[in-house]
């Protein structure tokens, strides 16, 4: 199976399953009670596509995450990359967004770390980690992805 993604750029069988899972998780989050209410109904939630934040197509975009792609950044080290990816939180908390990265994030290799502040997923030799901030009364939430060491 072959799929594209807004960019244009062609998605192997296996980022398009997690593509496909990703949209039905998406539809069955969105359903749950705690999330339903005034965010978005059923249907929506089921027409909305999966995207991605730009300066890493391997990790999904939230619906009510708002990247802010100058406030991102990615670099080169001996050790391995890193990349910072911030997006604004509009119309959802830091619970939700944790909770969809929890169901999401394992569909693309990533496994949770179990510790008191959650929020936190390696692979292979990488470390994902959830931040949470408010400036200027908007929240943000702040992902990083740096080498495991």
């Amino acid at each position: 199976m072959k799929m594209t993604c807004k960019h244009g750029a062609g998605l192997k069988s296996k980022t398009g399953m997690a593509v496909f899972i990703l949209s039905l998780l998406f539809a069955l989050i969105y359903i749950r009670p705690s999330f339903a209410d005034g965010f978005m109904y059923k249907e929506e939630a089921i027409q909305m596509p999966v995207q991605f934040f730009a300066g890493n197509q391997d990790i999904p975009l939230m619906p009510g995450l708002v990247e802010l792609e100058a406030r991102s950044f990615s670099y080169d080290k001996p050790e391995g990359e890193i990349t910072e990816m911030v997006a604004r939180m509009d119309g959802v908390t830091a619970e939700q967004v944790l909770y969809y990265y929890e169901v999401t994030l394992p569909q693309f290799g990533w496994n949770r770390i179990i510790d008191a502040k959650g929020g936190s997923f390696y692979r292979k030799n990488e470390h994902l980690d959830f931040s949470f901030g408010t400036e200027d009364e908007n929240n943000f939430v702040k992902i990083m992805i740096r080498p495991s060491l």
